[in-house]
């Protein structure tokens, strides 16, 4: 066959990795062209960020092969650099590794004399036709056998002077002193943290963050890469067939006792108040969480190999009873970031608030207002709205915007068999349509039925 992947970041090269390392890849495909406007390897989170400022995932769950969990931890090892599995990296350091691997793919497929070609542009459209997926671009048309969608973040609207984007503005926002001015950061997940985290030197007057939640995930300690005591696959479907139970109420058990286990405190502990949660985090981590990063790792994933075990009823029960759970587990970043972010909100006396980026608009001094409040800068470091679907008769479009404003688009026809693939990032193990409808807001009901009608789906 021959492959196009669209897009150039981890999950790509994650792909290409894998692929590179199957010895069927000969006989499988003749040929592949990759869509990559920044060329292979680029992921814009790990590239011109200071020494302090860390990943938010551990060295130990960051290979691009999902059967080398050592690949990442060995490269360091290789330049010298004295790192563990629980730790975590500096993002630059991770920017490296994504570069040399790069390098390393590309000469993987040229020793085993299949074609890569890498386009440093961006897929503008797909649809399927006799048997092949058209692929649209700026230079025309590519045709292939597969299309992988590797894409990640879009392209969002275009910005002002005043109103930056994160990561997209980094580099600006490092730049920038901020003396004297009124900052506010929307968002309150990973990508906002790390937003926050380049101000706590600068000369502010005044943080705000906003978000729809007006909290910050969990913190975690670090990972002790523990295997799970309790939760076996195999084990929960036999077990659910002796016992005579769904292989739902198996699982919940199991992913009980499993708790049990490995987590010493209380994980419910939900404050209104962001900072007083964020404080709390802190002192249960340091206190008593060691480990619980990796049971929830292992929860996550047996649940993406038991979900289509589960009845529609059982998957709306799931989301039901653990959902708040999930969304604040999934994404636990490293207590020293927490730290530092604690430092941060303290030193500029900021308010945490509920709100949206929606709800902003400029008054007659150029300012930006959100409520009563009103700012210098904003820093979008939300991910709204960066890949909103719409459908049109039998037509999808990613990221069109009805004031049609400056976004990348992707259409695709979803007529006959498609050969689509879609690509999610490393850490992700929640079956991909409750994914996708939690992380960008999409309409539940158009999402699950866009992804009922591809016929060929997977999260690389």
């Amino acid at each position: 066959m021959k492959l196009i992947i669209a897009g150039g970041g981890v999950s790509a090269l994650s792909l290409l990795k894998t692929l590179s390392l199957t010895p069927q890849i000969k006989a499988s495909i003749t040929e592949i062209v990759i869509y990559a406007p920044y060329g292979l390897g680029y992921a814009s989170n790990f590239f011109n960020q200071p020494q302090s400022s860390l990943c938010n995932t551990s060295a130990g769950v960051m290979s691009l092969v999902y059967d080398q969990p050592n690949q990442y931890i060995d490269w360091l090892t290789q330049q010298g650099l004295v790192y563990r599995a629980s730790d975590f990296t500096p993002r630059s350091l991770y920017g490296r590794f994504l570069r040399e691997e790069a390098y390393h793919v590309m000469c993987a497929f040229q020793s085993l004399e299949i074609p890569l070609t890498v386009l440093n542009e961006a897929v503008s459209s797909f649809e399927y036709a006799q048997d092949k997926v058209l692929c649209f671009s700026p230079s025309g048309l590519n045709k292939a056998d597969y299309l992988v969608i590797a894409t990640g973040h879009q392209k969002r609207s275009t910005s002002t002077p005043n109103y930056l984007y994160y990561p997209e503005h980094q580099e600006h926002i490092m730049a920038n002193d901020f003396d004297g001015q009124r900052v506010l950061v929307l968002g309150s997940r990973l990508s906002a943290i790390d937003a926050i985290l380049l101000l706590e030197d600068k000369k502010l007057r005044q943080l705000d963050v906003a978000s729809r939640s007006a909290h910050f995930p969990a913190v975690r300690k670090k990972l002790l890469r523990t295997d799970p005591k309790v939760l076996n696959t195999e084990h929960i479907i036999s077990e659910a067939r002796r016992s005579g139970v769904s292989v739902y109420t198996q699982f919940t058990q199991a992913m009980h006792d499993e708790i049990s286990l490995h987590f010493e405190g209380d994980i419910s502990v939900i404050h209104h108040d962001a900072l007083e949660q964020l404080n709390v985090d802190i002192n249960n981590m340091l206190n008593n969480n060691i480990g619980w990063e990796d049971t929830l790792d292992n929860i996550m994933l047996h649940l993406n190999t038991l979900w289509p075990h589960f009845s529609e009823a059982e998957r709306s029960m799931f989301y039901t009873q653990y959902g708040e759970f999930m969304k604040r587990y999934l994404y636990a970043f490293p207590v020293q970031n927490a730290q530092r972010l604690q430092k941060s909100l303290t030193k500029f006396n900021a308010r945490i608030l509920t709100g949206d980026c929606r709800h902003l608009c400029l008054n007659p001094d150029g300012q930006f207002v959100l409520d009563t409040s009103t700012y210098d800068y904003v820093i979008d470091a939300t991910g709204c709205r960066k890949m909103p679907i719409t459908r049109h008769c039998e037509i999808y479009s990613i990221n069109d915007r009805e004031d049609g404003e400056n976004m990348t688009q992707t259409k695709f026809n979803l007529k006959g068999e498609n050969k689509v693939y879609v690509t999610g990032s490393v850490r992700t193990f929640l079956p991909v349509v409750n994914y996708v409808n939690e992380i960008a807001q999409f309409n539940k009901e158009l999402v699950s039925d866009l992804f009922k009608n591809i016929k060929n789906v997977c999260l690389v």
